[in-house]
């Protein structure tokens, strides 16, 4: 296929906020020009955008006063013009780009993906992706054995739902909690957990206490706070916390309260942050087990699909407040 590469093209970026809420009026499109590749670049025409929490350190972080930052995350696309002996043209990459429709990277700096017939490129942003080797070096880390209940926050996104697969394969008693009916139905119906508690109602601690019976062995962080801080009531005496994500805290910057950190020390837990990145070592066997699954047809996954460079902002947004199911994604025709 030819394509008719501009020469500037709109891109979105974001005005720095301080430790203020991530709103779609901090994001605005600018005109701005789309460099030639170099030797050893590509020139990709980006297909997919992945809505990602964490891009919202950065976007509160960015700049000063006035100052805004070019938004910037993984990408999908098509390689349209190569200077790279290793990245054909007619390649499909993944890497890090502007959200545009046009992007230069380093062939250093991308992915060549398989081609596939039997599932979509998107499952490497999610599933076969970030979100599932994050899933699996978490649970790894949480050491997780048959017989123990483990709870699980965010149980319907693109990491907790795969969490959930995975200590029910290891023989545990899979609690969740999820925002809302519908997605509580879904934890249980789709992704194999014993029970889910919807954290809009009241009184998410002492039904937690009560759905967890004998106590919770580990706790599967995605959100922070909210669901850290009823949980904290629930855990055992000796128990473990996996702090994954900060997903409620990601918008500001204000600082994070917990009503119940006394029992950390009192119940002699054990809370350990990681990030996926830092765990190579474990991502070969994690590979292994998602592309099998995947493959077997055993392995639930759901994305929330928007279509338009324009709709980005309030994509990202919509994500943030908890809207969607699985991994968020925006399609550019």
């Amino acid at each position: 296929m030819s394509y008719d590469v501009p020469s500037r093209l709109e891109g979105w970026h974001v005005r720095h906020r301080g430790a203020a809420s991530l709103e779609v009026s901090d994001f605005f499109l600018r005109e701005e020009n789309l460099a030639q590749p170099d030797e050893g670049e590509v020139l990709v025409r980006t297909r997919w955008l992945s809505l990602d929490p964490y891009l919202s350190f950065a976007m509160i972080g960015s700049g000063d006063g006035g100052a805004s930052w070019p938004v910037q995350g993984r990408i999908i696309g098509e390689v349209v013009q190569s200077r790279a002996e290793n990245v054909p043209v007619g390649s499909t990459v993944l890497g890090t780009g502007q959200w545009r429709d046009w992007n230069v990277l380093r062939s250093a700096d991308v992915d060549v993906l398989p081609v596939d017939p039997h599932w979509p490129s998107t499952v490497h942003f999610g599933v076969l992706g970030a979100s599932g080797l994050t899933a699996w070096v978490g649970m790894t880390l949480a050491a997780v054995q048959p017989g123990e209940t483990i709870l699980i926050s965010a149980a319907t996104g693109p990491v907790g739902s795969v969490c959930g697969q995975i200590a029910r394969e290891r023989g545990a008693r899979v609690l969740g909690i999820a925002g809302g009916e519908e997605k509580c139905r879904l934890a249980v119906s789709r992704y194999g957990y014993d029970d889910c508690l919807d954290h809009r109602l009241p009184g998410l601690s002492d039904r937690l206490v009560a759905a967890a019976q004998t106590g919770i062995d580990v706790l599967f962080e995605n959100v922070g706070a909210p669901s850290l801080d009823p949980a904290l009531s629930a855990i055992v005496e000796g128990g473990r916390v996996i702090l994954c994500g900060l997903a409620a805290h990601y918008r500001t910057g204000d600082p994070i309260a917990l009503t119940n950190f006394r029992l950390i020390l009192r119940k002699h837990l054990t809370m350990r942050g990681f990030a996926w990145t830092e765990h190579r070592d474990m991502h070969p066997a994690g590979r292994a087990w998602l592309t099998e699954r995947l493959a077997e047809g055993t392995l639930a996954y759901d994305e929330t699909v928007s279509t338009g460079l324009p709709q980005a902002a309030e994509a990202y947004v919509a994500m943030l407040s908890g809207k969607g199911l699985g991994k968020h994604l925006l399609q550019l025709p």
